[in-house]
């Protein structure tokens, strides 16, 4: 459970001890400032506080009522966070009349939700106070959410999106989020991806949406945990992302009825770059756009790369799990029965691949380390989470970088997403099996296939080909002592990565694993290759499949 967060504004340093005492830690996570000005900096730079407790007589000032600073204070966090419970107390109130106290309407006005005499509230029973405070959190969030005014757009992805999380849920979550606003407008651009959702959110003080604000909010429902490594995937201090990556705001998690969210700063007028790839026609602008997504996002970062020995990581850890291996081992398994769609082509290149598969996961291949070179990079790079705009940097959504990977790790993690997930779709075409020979032939005649014929390419008429054929360039252009071997490798894991997602199109998987065998064979990994029969590559191989009964495994090709 997430522990809430207690703010204790008083000038006597003995006093906050009682206090104390009845906040158990297990619970509460409690700050406590002596005065006026340090309690409302902490207000305004970190996370909303769950309750606020204000001493009114924060001063040495004569004990009057145009002295009580705790007002101020109160007045204050109000305006900053409608949500926030405020208690305010004295010793000046007598206990059982704190109605009849001189300034008491006055504190009400200022937003306390509740008024005490310091002795009452200081000798309250643990139980008791822990009880009151989860009925003050219930009772200001009930008001504060009749207050909202939110407006869904009708999209279907939106509906999709309210289908997992429920409106009533959804909507003071988004308040949470964006608060203390209550004009919001709400489009859903990603929803049920890997049990999340993504929502565009643009919020105003008033309904003409007068100087918005506009983030992004991402949900996800029953465990914290997940965004909790987001939040701790921040970018790199001084690096190149720092000033442009989209990250969580550190320890803005809010929950609602077991699902949690974490916003995400503005992201203004950009577009999601899968939208922006599917629009027809490129322009001299789309191109500049998209040239300078390459420069910015996967350039910099890769220039940056130092050699393997300079990092303290394993060489191990760029392999597939055993988990992933199955789900890849089970696709291939199961298409080579589509002998009604497949070609022999396409089932000589299936059994290729899952050979290589079951050898890779019985440790006989990983990502070659030595005299190659590494970087802190995003490692999840795709078309859903970047956003774009004429001329602007773009934006990456969720974290800047998140941990050290090969220096070409996201650029082919980029690329596979274009060939299978944007390349060729609409109209249904990404699902025709007779499609994939002339989508391999394209695929090929590129960089870094030893098929590459570069005075047959033609100039690139969508914007998805012209970016493939930019972050190609660039990897050559830009980038010092890259070979075709490196890239083939990073590309190679990437592409087998993808036969697990449900969502890429079973045309699109199989055209994954022909440009799979290509780059086998091109690595000389194939294990009728002389590579294949190498020190590395002599010892057979198993991998059990799900369903296999212990003790029983099939052997790899």
């Amino acid at each position: 459970m997430k522990k809430l967060r207690i703010l204790i504004v008083e000038d006597d340093s003995e006093n906050p001890g009682a206090l104390l005492d009845r906040l158990p830690s297990g619970r509460f996570e409690n700050h406590t400032r002596p005065n006026a000005p340090t309690a409302l900096d902490l207000v305004k730079e970190g996370p909303r506080f769950d309750v606020a407790f204000v001493d009114l007589q924060l001063t040495n000032a004569p004990k009057d009522s145009a002295h009580f600073e705790g007002i101020r204070v109160a007045e204050s966090i109000r305006k900053l966070h409608p949500e926030t419970v405020i208690v305010v107390y004295s010793g000046h109130i007598t206990r059982g009349k704190e109605s009849a106290f001189l300034d008491y309407q006055a504190c009400i006005e200022a937003g306390a939700d509740a008024v005490f005499s310091r002795r009452q509230l200081f000798s309250t029973g643990a139980d008791t106070l822990a009880k009151w405070i989860d009925e003050w959190i219930q009772k200001r969030r009930d008001g504060s959410s009749a207050r909202l005014h939110v407006e869904f757009d009708e999209s279907l992805r939106t509906q999709a999106a309210l289908e997992i999380f429920p409106r009533a849920t959804l909507e003071p979550l988004l308040g949470d989020c964006v608060q203390p606003r209550k004009f919001i407008r709400v489009e859903a651009l990603q929803a049920g991806w890997s049990g999340a959702a993504i929502f565009r959110v643009c919020a105003a003080d008033d309904a003409g949406f007068a100087s918005p604000i506009r983030l992004i909010v991402k949900l996800l429902r029953g465990s914290r945990f997940p965004l909790e490594g987001e939040l701790q995937r921040q970018p790199a201090p001084g690096s190149l992302l720092g000033s442009v990556g989209a990250s969580p705001l550190p320890d803005h998690i809010f929950e609602r009825d077991g699902v949690y969210a974490i916003q995400i700063p503005e992201v203004r007028d950009r577009k999601l770059l899968r939208k922006f790839l599917t629009r027809p026609g490129l322009s001299p602008q789309d191109k500049t756009t998209l040239k300078r997504l390459v420069q910015e996002l996967l350039v910099k970062p890769a220039q940056e790369a130092q050699p393997w020995k300079g990092f303290n990581v394993d060489r191990e850890a760029y392999r597939f799990s055993a988990t992933a291996g199955c789900d890849i081992v089970d696709f291939l398994t199961e298409a080579a029965k589509w002998n009604a769609v497949l070609t022999d082509r396409d089932s000589q290149a299936i059994s290729t691949v899952e050979a290589f598969v079951q050898r890779m996961l019985a440790g006989h291949w990983n990502f070659t380390v030595e005299n190659r070179h590494a970087v802190r990079l995003h490692g999840d790079f795709h078309c859903r989470n970047v956003f774009v705009a004429p001329n602007d940097s773009p934006v990456l959504i969720d974290f800047g970088r998140t941990d050290v990977y090969p220096r070409l790790f996201d650029f082919a993690a980029l690329d596979a997403d274009i060939l299978l997930s944007v390349m060729h779709h609409g109209s249904g075409m990404e699902h025709d099996f007779r499609k994939i020979q002339g989508w391999f032939e394209e695929s090929v005649n590129t960089f870094p296939f030893t098929t590459t014929r570069h005075d047959s390419q033609l100039a690139p008429t969508s914007k998805a080909t012209f970016l493939r054929q930019t972050l190609l360039g660039e990897i050559t252009g830009k980038l010092k002592a890259v070979t075709a071997a490196e890239y083939r490798e990073t590309l190679l894991f990437q592409l087998l990565r993808y036969l697990r997602f449900p969502s890429v199109p079973l045309a699109k998987k199989v055209l994954a694993v022909r440009l799979a065998e290509a780059l086998i064979q091109d690595l000389g990994l194939a294990s009728d290759s002389p590579a294949g029969t190498s020190p590395s590559f002599t010892a057979p191989s198993t991998v059990r499949r799900r369903g296999t009964p212990r003790g029983r495994s099939r052997s790899a090709p």
